[in-house]
């Protein structure tokens, strides 16, 4: 009785805000405002537009990260060093997007790093493209790609001993069909319907960023997104009514293209069986994926020398490769705003993922002993749903409320969306558990909680600690969350750095946004050493 009761207390807690957001765009507020400022949107400028290249950057940015993904997959995931990479995922995901996109804005800009290297080549740069804030979003649709193939890789390696690839691997091989052959005539077609649920999160969170659209995206138009963000930001009556307008014009956006991506998937595996079944191609050609998969490892690590590079210059003219002077100067100016954020950026993303580690724990626990858990469409939620639409209807709520907690409710907004993370990464450990060990502890007398405690708990500890490294750098990269049910009274080292990509001293910029890039990573290799260190005792 008291874990069925816990049980639902832990649902309540990290879906209510879902249930809030709900409420808040469907109350009488935003209805009456949706009926007289529909009109006012439509006629605001370059809204097609902005709305086209949402759509285009979305699209563009999973496919291409959808490609990566499964590019990897064929090359390495019947090697032997596919365990290898798979452990490298979570580090990958653990570095922020934010300070990803502000390194690149530094190694891309018209006056970065590499434009410097091609002045020194004698290249004129001066006429020279750049992808920071170009009107296509090509280098949005990069970051995009940079940040969503890992976590596709980590949900694809879930699903690989579901496939059984290497016995299917095995046996197209004796039917005559190259290796290559065999991953897209005989897995893909398994493969891709099984990542229907991750995929729809990628394109939701594609077609509704604003931190990375904010750094790196284009501004005229901005996508469409950003555009309900600056509506929230301006000054007049009638805009955050159009904010709110533009929230449910986003939600149905993203549902028409999960609808759209449904009903084209479909009929992609329904004309390709009889390519399927037409026989080894003589003519095919064995592609190597190297280069995406050097692009998700160099990535970080090019950034963080960079960002290190800024925060110590003092005069740096171009075309120079280097700073011509150094100082301590602006680390020394912030020394004190710093400590602040860090205390402020440390307590919400512990505090959050130690509650959702608690609620995961708790709702597990009840689908191990009764046999009846959450669907996993339900945990993705807050990945699907596209979060300016729900945080928007979470903050009407919380305004009509007239509540003050803000540190409250953004705690509970960094739970919510470090939840699905926590659960997904230890769903495959919890199933995995052999039962017979409680079946033994239990037939020596032990009861169902000492049972955990003393026989399940430490054979997952590994995997808890893995989760809450992962929980932490999930929390410590929250934007809209800490941005909006704050409102702006809760800063963090992300808020910060977002509103300083905007035109501030980069030298001020790339301090925070590189220990916006290295904390969630020290806590991750905490975590992962504790994590190891826990497996080295049990063998």
């Amino acid at each position: 009785m008291q874990l069925k009761v816990a049980f639902w207390l832990a649902l309540l807690v990290v879906m209510g805000p879902l249930l809030l957001g709900v409420g808040g765009l469907i109350s009488p507020l935003t209805v009456h405002a949706f009926e007289k400022n529909w009109q006012v949107l439509w006629q605001a400028p370059a809204i097609w537009q902005s709305i086209g290249l949402t759509l285009w950057i979305g699209f563009a940015s999973t496919l291409l990260s959808l490609w990566g993904c499964f590019a990897i997959l064929r090359h390495y995931a019947h090697t032997p060093r596919w365990q290898q990479m798979e452990r490298r995922l979570s580090p990958l995901l653990a570095f922020p997007h934010v300070a990803m996109a502000m390194g690149l804005v530094l190694l891309l800009s018209p006056s970065g790093w590499l434009y410097r290297i091609f002045a020194h080549l004698g290249f004129q740069t001066g006429n020279f493209w750049s992808p920071v804030q170009d009107q296509f979003g090509l280098g949005l649709i990069g970051v995009l790609f940079l940040k969503e193939t890992p976590f596709l890789l980590l949900m694809s390696a879930a699903l690989l001993p579901q496939l059984n690839t290497t016995k299917q691997l095995q046996t197209a091989q004796q039917l005559g069909y190259p290796i290559t052959q065999a991953w897209w005539k005989l897995l893909f077609p398994a493969w891709l319907p099984q990542m229907r649920l991750p995929i729809y999160a990628v394109l939701g969170y594609n077609l509704s960023v604003v931190d990375l659209a904010l750094i790196i995206g284009p501004t005229r138009p901005a996508p469409f997104a950003v555009r309900i963000w600056e509506w929230l930001s301006v000054p007049n009556l009638n805009y955050p009514n159009l904010a709110i307008i533009g929230a449910w014009i986003l939600l149905c956006l993203i549902l028409l293209v999960f609808l759209f991506w449904w009903g084209t998937e479909s009929l992609f595996l329904i004309h390709c069986r009889q390519w399927r079944f037409n026989g080894a191609d003589s003519h095919h050609k064995q592609t190597s994926p190297i280069t995406s998969w050097l692009w998700l490892w160099l990535t970080p690590l090019m950034i963080a020398p960079l960002l290190s590079i800024w925060s110590f210059s003092l005069r740096w003219p171009y075309p120079n490769w280097f700073p011509k002077t150094w100082t301590l100067r602006f680390w020394q100016q912030q020394t004190d705003n710093l400590f602040e954020l860090l205390q402020q950026s440390l307590w919400l993303a512990l505090a959050s993922t130690l509650i959702a580690l608690i609620c995961t724990v708790l709702i597990l626990e009840y689908r191990h002993r009764y046999q009846w858990g959450l669907p996993l469409w339900i945990v993705a939620l807050p990945l699907v749903i596209p979060p300016l639409s729900l945080m928007l209807g979470v903050q009407t709520y919380l305004y009509q409320m007239g509540s003050p907690h803000y540190a409250l409710w953004v705690l509970w907004g960094h739970v919510f969306f470090v939840f699905p993370y926590v659960y997904l990464t230890l769903n495959g450990p919890w199933q995995s558990y052999d039962k017979k060990w409680d079946q033994a502890a239990m037939g020596l007398g032990k009861t169902p909680w000492r049972t955990f405690w003393q026989v399940r708990y430490p054979q997952l500890l590994s995997a808890i600690w893995l989760s809450a490294g992962v929980g932490i750098s999930v929390s410590l990269a929250q934007y809209l969350p800490t941005q909006m049910l704050g409102a702006g009274r809760i800063t963090t080292l992300t808020t910060q750095a977002v509103a300083l990509a905007s035109g501030q001293d980069r030298r001020i910029t790339a301090i925070y946004a590189l220990l916006q890039g290295i904390l969630p990573l020290v806590f991750f290799i905490i975590t992962l050493f504790f994590s190891q260190r826990k497996r080295l005792y049990d063998s």
